[in-house]
């Protein structure tokens, strides 16, 4: 099966569309893709499951992987609109509690620029 990967550059973040297998065999194209905009310098991702109809262990090793390398830089990744066995993976492995994983892209779409929402200072009286 083939991976298809799409990115959609915004302001200091990126979408990036997946579609198909995520395995052992395409993982590498997924890393590839992540790494290359972490090293351009986009610290904020979004990766679009909607169209992925499989991903095992590799695929999820390789969301952690790059998950650690964002946060080095103050990142953040998140997952969206994962289907029910994608989502069931996700679930049973945990990465839901490292990753926020979101039903719609418009609703992990950030509505601020990143930088902002990761860099806000809060007072507490």
């Amino acid at each position: 099966m083939e991976l298809d990967l799409r990115v959609q550059h915004h302001d200091d973040w990126a979408v990036v569309l997946v579609s198909g297998e995520v395995d052992l065999a395409t993982c590498p194209q997924l890393r590839d893709v992540l790494a290359g905009l972490v090293e351009q310098g986009v610290y904020h991702l979004i990766v679009d499951l909607e169209q992925v109809s499989f991903l095992d262990s590799s695929g999820i090793g390789v969301l952690i992987s790059v998950r650690r390398r964002i946060r080095e830089h103050g990142g953040s990744l998140r997952l969206t609109a994962p289907s029910p066995h994608v989502r069931r993976v996700l679930e049973l492995t945990g990465i839901t509690t490292l990753l926020p994983t979101y039903a719609t892209l418009d609703e992990a779409t950030p509505v601020e620029p990143l930088d902002q929402l990761t860099s806000r200072n809060v007072n507490v009286e």
